[in-house]
């Protein structure tokens, strides 16, 4: 055999074998209960972003969103009648409903007041960078305190 005939044989099979360890190696990885995790090169619509947040929650923050929304009544009352005024719409003031309302069911901070909440509830806020602590602290703390509310009955 020619040894440019054997380097193309070379060429073709060392990438086959080696594309074949890969894709065994991570069938194993997915058989033992690992996961196998993918990317996608096109964007996602809102919805799909949604629905993919949604299948990665646990059912403890699951059960919190469908408190949240199950009462979300409340908070538009609360945004009508403090920031309908302000230049920010009820989509904004949204996140800071719902980040004080799923701080006060979680069973970490349930017998805390407020004051022994609020700095764990701004450094989770700030972590997370939906807007200025300042800003949505107040609609934070009306969150967190229908939480409480609800878990008291």
């Amino acid at each position: 055999m020619k040894s440019t005939t054997l380097f193309r044989l070379l060429v073709l099979v060392v990438p086959l074998i080696w594309m074949s360890i890969l894709l065994i190696a991570a069938e194993q990885h997915v058989s033992a209960g690992g996961r196998l995790v993918t990317f996608e090169a096109q964007e996602q619509s809102p919805s799909q972003q949604k629905q993919n947040r949604i299948a990665r929650m646990t059912e403890q923050e699951k059960e919190a969103l469908d408190q949240f929304v199950a009462h979300e009544s409340r908070f538009k009352d609360h945004y009508q009648s403090h920031y309908s005024t302000s230049k920010y719409e009820y989509h904004q003031y949204r996140p800071a409903y719902q980040h004080g309302f799923e701080l006060a069911l979680d069973p970490r901070y349930r017998k805390m007041d407020w004051n022994s909440v609020e700095p764990e509830a701004r450094r989770t806020w700030n972590e997370s960078t939906m807007g200025l602590w300042n800003q949505y602290k107040d609609a934070v703390r009306y969150g967190w305190e229908q939480g409480v509310a609800l878990e008291r009955k």
